[in-house]
């Protein structure tokens, strides 16, 4: 598994990881009002809490693992710097219009039902949760809210779920 730098110079330079990073991108641009706060759950390396902040949306970023984090914290220093990026320890540091899980971050969960229910009472009314998955079809009966767009691709890491509260 990749972690850390390797992680990132890999998902920087795969050619379809960048095109499959671009369509999630896209879905949460066209989703999100102009400069609504995000929280970018699992966040990495801090490749999509760049492209977010660099878009006029302050950007939470809450990533458990050490080695992702210490280069999220380089990647993305200047945005920590001004206040765009906000590194958090908890989601609960946060409320927030929308929350993106890119890259399959929900698949490292055996529960759903109870992770959704503490992402929700963290996303302000009207929002939403965008999430990527590789196994879409796990979450259609785990997740206590309500789906309201989901796209299907046979193709693995192209499914989207987005939740509205």
């Amino acid at each position: 598994m990749h972690t850390g730098h390797q992680y990132h110079e890999f998902f920087l330079t795969s050619p379809r990881d960048l095109r499959t990073r671009d369509r999630f991108l896209r879905l949460a641009m066209d989703r999100l009002p102009p400069g609504a706060d995000v929280l970018d759950f699992g966040a990495g390396t801090g490749i999509d809490a760049k492209y977010y902040a660099s878009q006029g949306h302050r950007t939470f970023v809450y990533e458990p693992s050490d080695a992702m984090r210490e280069c999220l914290t380089e990647y993305c220093g200047d945005e920590i710097g001004r206040h765009c990026v906000i590194p958090v320890s908890s989601t609960l540091a946060c409320r927030v219009p929308a929350i993106t899980a890119n890259f399959a971050v929900f698949n490292h969960f055996d529960r759903l039902g109870p992770l959704f229910a503490r992402l929700a009472s963290v996303v302000e009314r009207g929002g939403f949760i965008l999430a990527s998955m590789l196994n879409p079809w796990c979450i259609t009966h785990r997740v206590t809210t309500k789906p309201i767009d989901a796209g299907m691709s046979h193709r693995s890491m192209r499914p989207k779920c987005v939740y509205q509260g």
